[in-house]
């Protein structure tokens, strides 16, 4: 790792540091988008037993994810804080990747036994992809003091995140049809193992921020939420969230009940919206440059929201591609906003503890988007109950695929709406937030004159 210097890396560095979320997307895409679908629709597993393994998977990340980034600000090596998390943990987490597409079946005949390799299963996964990425995430704001290169880096990382999402969306399908689900794991967890290792090479760290006495854990959780923008900004991710969460695992039923005439409707769903967001991230970051990050985060979800609700009414599917072509603008707001509001919190955090935090803020921001995916889970299994869907059946009821519609679209534009309407109340921008990077810039003068007397 080559030490911090305070210059910006050259661009191929950069794009190594961008891998780490080709990985995360790839997996996430898939994990969100097939996992529900392969085990109660393809295995016939009981669609509330999953659901109540995801609340306790979602449980099991409230303990993992503060703890792991409190253990992340404790670090000291000579390779850094984060980075020895993401070289080690790279390959554990393609292999609990593949471990989870590949469940003894028939071993797994009840909704216990079910419950617990699913939960056992999805929880290694998660500890190791904790591990990982919010190691990896939370070198940003270390790297880099501007805004201009913060923006710059998390845009090459958003267009590896929607690359990964691209990839996920065209082969998933034709390949577990193909050679299984399982070789279809193992296909994806080695490039995804391989990208993970290939993102060191662009990490780098201050060895300035790493100070010897950090607060102790609980001083640290509860001085995370005395930050009024921590609390307004990661209330508004978890609902959007938890939308984007439903919508994903909605697109296979919504596909195959809605369109079951178009073959391969959710491969062409989901990559027309990776690669509509793929081509907005650039437009996403101009008009947040000129505009700020949050009015660009409130129109993001305004898109987001109405364009969804378009899915219920579709009656064909070119126009549902058409949307999904449109809701890009909003997917990529909604997911590249955040990145950089937080980077803002952790610099308004510094200025009120004279510390670099990013472990815990990202550790206790992960620790509640968690949940959002047990109550996507809780949410979809409702929708398919109410609805008449029964697990593992050939035919369904029309009201069936009326579920599916819902949850494609007013399900998640009313989380959306909730999400947009939160984070009006976001305090850190304009001249509060400039009088934030000049406390930065003087606090950072101070400690370099200090060190040189």
């Amino acid at each position: 790792m080559k030490q911090y210097t305070g210059e910006r890396l050259p661009l191929w560095r950069e794009m190594c540091y961008g891998c780490g979320n080709f990985t995360a997307s790839m997996f996430g895409t898939i994990i969100g988008t097939w996992l529900s679908f392969f085990y109660v629709d393809t295995l016939g597993f009981d669609a509330k037993a999953i659901g109540v393994a995801m609340v306790i998977y979602s449980i099991w990340n409230a303990i993992n994810d503060p703890i792991m980034g409190y253990v992340s600000d404790h670090t000291r090596t000579r390779w850094g804080r984060r980075l020895p998390y993401v070289f080690l943990g790279a390959i554990p987490l393609a292999l609990s990747f593949i471990f989870i597409f590949s469940p003894p079946t028939e071993k797994l005949d009840t909704p216990t036994s079910q419950i617990l390799y699913y939960t056992i299963s999805l929880c290694v996964y998660d500890f190791f992809f904790t591990t990982v990425l919010l190691n990896w995430e939370a070198v940003v704001p270390d790297m880099y003091p501007r805004e201009k290169d913060r923006s710059r880096i998390i845009g090459i990382a958003q267009i590896a995140d929607v690359f990964g999402g691209v990839v996920a969306s065209l082969a998933i399908e034709p390949v577990y049809k193909a050679y299984g689900w399982t070789a279809m794991a193992v296909i994806f967890g080695c490039i995804g193992g391989a990208a993970m290792l290939l993102t060191v090479l662009g990490i780098r760290e201050n060895p300035k921020h790493s100070v010897p006495e950090p607060l102790p854990f609980w001083s640290s959780f509860r001085q995370t939420f005395k930050s009024r923008s921590f609390v307004i900004c990661v209330s508004c991710v978890f609902f959007v969230e938890t939308a984007r969460l439903l919508l994903m695992a909605a697109v296979p039923y919504y596909a195959k009940y809605v369109f079951p005439e178009v073959d391969m409707a959710a491969m062409v769903l989901t990559a027309v919206l990776f690669v509509s967001a793929l081509l907005f991230t650039p437009v996403v970051v101009a008009i947040s440059n000129r505009i700020g990050v949050k009015k660009t985060y409130i129109i993001s979800l305004i898109v987001f929201a109405v364009m969804a609700c378009g899915f219920f009414f579709m009656k064909s599917f070119v126009p549902a591609v058409a949307l999904a072509v449109v809701m890009g603008f909003g997917v990529t707001g909604g997911l590249l906003m955040p990145k950089l509001l937080s980077t803002e919190i952790i610099d308004e955090d510094q200025t009120v503890t004279g510390l670099r935090r990013e472990g815990a803020f990202y550790g206790i921001h992960a620790f509640i988007i968690r949940f959002a995916s047990g109550v996507q889970a809780l949410l979809l299994s409702g929708i398919m109950d109410m609805s008449g869907y029964v697990e593992g059946a050939e035919t369904q009821a029309a009201s069936a695929a009326t579920g599916f519609r819902f949850s494609m679209s007013f399900a998640p534009a009313i989380l959306i709406a909730i999400g947009a309407v939160i984070i009006t109340r976001y305090p850190l921008f304009g001249e509060r937030l400039a009088q934030v990077k000049a406390r930065i810039a003087q606090m950072e003068q101070e400690k370099a004159a200090a060190e040189s007397q």
